[in-house]
């Protein structure tokens, strides 16, 4: 009997104990949450990744007076944000694509296009001579308002041709995106109906970046769908994700946890191959051809649909120019990039890539100005040339009336 009462005294002080646990659990986590809720109300002016990482560059006045000329600092910040703070959305087919917004300085269509001044109508119509523009995030323009990226100043270019439509330029420009995933977005478009009359590609610069032929981030979709566990089945693992992701990372507290996690190196990154000139030259040899099987296949199918192309080979600050001096953010290497330029160069003086191939990739040869608003991206000066070098490769290669 005594045996009895002591089990039952036993269980009510458990009881109680883990619910206080619990209590104590929620009311820290909810103070947390009320404490980081205020911190994001009062984040200061470098908690924007961009700007931490690149501190001493944004504190730097007439830097940013050359690369946002007449912008505040609050300005800036507040562009970087609506650039930067957005995770992406599931898009079918290329995993993944830019989350819609419509901010002071950044906007983007449900549809996945940034916007340009003087945007034309979703779906395209007719009237219109439509430009669809495919290609990464120095085509999106991170780091710049939408009347300064390249889609924009193409437009502008564009508006003052004298042809029969008037062109309406829609830029499917996507951080991380390169030549298998423009393709697919590109084909995806087409299936759905959406044609236009005009595709332009603009790529170089993410291709090195992939070692292996998968989207950005492939890894964690990997890890989801393969089970590394022995006791647990693939399906099994995706609902412990999806318990983790919607119920654990929810918790003020785990969530902060979470943060740190993401930015641990991953076996997409850590097993990638050293950067010695022998291997980034053999994989720039594999990567080439990827490319030029891409542009293959879109230019195939394009030509079914009726629908006219341009491939452009866009500038990187590590090629043929003065590095340091149009871009004073670099941190990289940029030992793929360069040999994959070289087999691009190569390939093109060949006349490999066709006829509706063009180079811009020399455009910063003889530039010495901050071209760039961080390591990789397009300043609105540069986005601007690269526009024009795009509009001269249309007028050259008959696409557009020359002006």
């Amino acid at each position: 009997m005594r045996f009895l009462k002591n089990l039952v005294a036993f269980y009510k002080y458990l009881a109680v104990l883990l619910l206080n646990t619990i209590v104590v659990f929620l009311l820290f986590n909810w103070l947390s949450g009320l404490y980081v809720n205020h911190l994001k109300r009062e984040q200061v002016f470098n908690e924007n990744k961009v700007i931490a990482k690149y501190t001493d560059k944004f504190d730097d006045a007439a830097l940013m007076e050359k690369l946002y000329p007449g912008m505040s600092r609050e300005d800036i910040r507040t562009l970087l944000d609506e650039s930067w703070n957005r995770d992406f959305v599931f898009r079918p087919w290329v995993m993944y694509g830019e989350r819609p917004i419509k901010g002071a300085y950044v906007t983007v269509d449900e549809a996945g296009f940034r916007a340009v001044p003087g945007q034309g109508p979703w779906p395209p119509e007719k009237q219109y001579a439509n430009v669809f523009l495919f290609g990464g995030s120095t085509l999106f323009g991170y780091g710049l308002a939408d009347d300064q990226h390249v889609g924009a100043r193409l437009q502008r270019i564009l508006d003052t041709l004298p042809a029969d439509k008037p062109y309406r330029v829609y830029n499917f420009g996507m951080g991380t995106y390169y030549s298998t995933q423009e393709k697919l977005l590109f084909m995806s478009l087409l299936m759905d109906g959406f044609i236009p009359d005009l595709a332009v590609f603009l790529d170089g610069f993410n291709d090195p970046q992939r070692v292996e032929d998968a989207p950005w981030n492939s890894e964690r979709f990997r890890q989801m769908m393969e089970s590394r566990a022995r006791h647990t089945g693939a399906w099994e693992e995706i609902h412990l994700n999806w318990l983790k992701g919607k119920i654990i990372e929810y918790l003020p507290v785990t969530e902060q946890l979470f943060k740190l996690e993401r930015l641990l190196p991953h076996a997409a990154v850590t097993d990638a191959p050293a950067s010695s000139r022998e291997k980034a030259e053999a994989l720039a040899k594999v990567q080439i051809v990827r490319y030029a099987r891409n542009k293959t296949m879109i230019a195939a199918v394009a030509r079914a649909f009726g629908v006219k192309t341009l491939f452009v080979w866009q500038p990187a600050s590590k090629y043929n120019a003065d590095t340091l001096k149009i871009n004073p953010f670099t941190t990289e290497d940029g030992a793929q990039l360069t040999s994959l330029y070289k087999e691009a160069a190569e390939r093109r003086d060949k006349g490999a890539f066709g006829d509706d191939f063009y180079w811009c990739a020399d455009i910063l040869k003889n530039e010495t100005e901050p071209l760039y608003v961080d390591s990789a991206h397009y300043s609105g000066k540069l986005s601007d040339m690269c526009a024009r070098c795009i509009a001269k490769g249309l007028e050259e290669k008959g696409l557009v009336p020359a002006r």
